[in-house]
């Protein structure tokens, strides 16, 4: 009897190894749709289940990663305003310890600038203070030395002439 349209089966040879004519065997199989199916539906079942986990599982994945690539982009903003502003608030302290005369402190903010903050383009600037504020101290330095060597050349040079012009009368 074949199978019907609610009837399934299958048919296969038995391999007859080491024989040296094919087998006589063949296997038939023939059951009703409904019991080959109810073997097989809850396997298919498992498949169906682990596929639907599966593909919400990337689907959480894709937004997750989606909000992590914006929450990075949002971070990595806020730290440059940030950086920004620290170094703005570094630029002003230092203007404003030097315009009081507190030179001390005004080094040490736009030290900490290049230090803490050296890609920063408010760096270069405070680079330009610090470079220009050391040529002023030493320069003042200067100054004060040949003004003080200055006096005591004079007065070597005083005291040399006496005594040359002793030497002579």
């Amino acid at each position: 009897a074949r199978a019907g349209p609610s009837r399934m089966e299958a048919d296969a040879t038995v391999a007859a190894e080491g024989w040296t004519s094919p087998g006589p065997w063949r296997l038939h199989c023939e059951q009703p749709q409904e019991v080959a199916m109810a073997l097989v539906e809850p396997v298919a079942a498992r498949y169906r289940a682990t596929l639907a986990l599966n593909l919400g599982a990337m689907a959480l994945a894709v937004i997750l990663g989606a909000f992590t690539v914006r929450e990075i982009g949002r971070r990595e903003r806020l730290e440059a305003r940030a950086r920004s502003e620290a170094a703005d608030f570094c630029l002003t302290n230092a203007r404003d310890s030097f315009a009081k005369g507190k030179t001390k402190e005004g080094e040490e903010w736009l030290t900490t600038l290049l230090q803490k903050l050296p890609d920063e383009p408010q760096a270069a600037e405070a680079s330009k203070m610090l470079d220009q504020h050391y040529t002023q101290e030493r320069d003042a330095r200067d100054d004060q030395l040949e003004k003080d060597h200055a006096d005591l050349l004079q007065k070597d040079l005083k005291q040399g002439k006496e005594r040359y012009d002793r030497m002579f009368r």
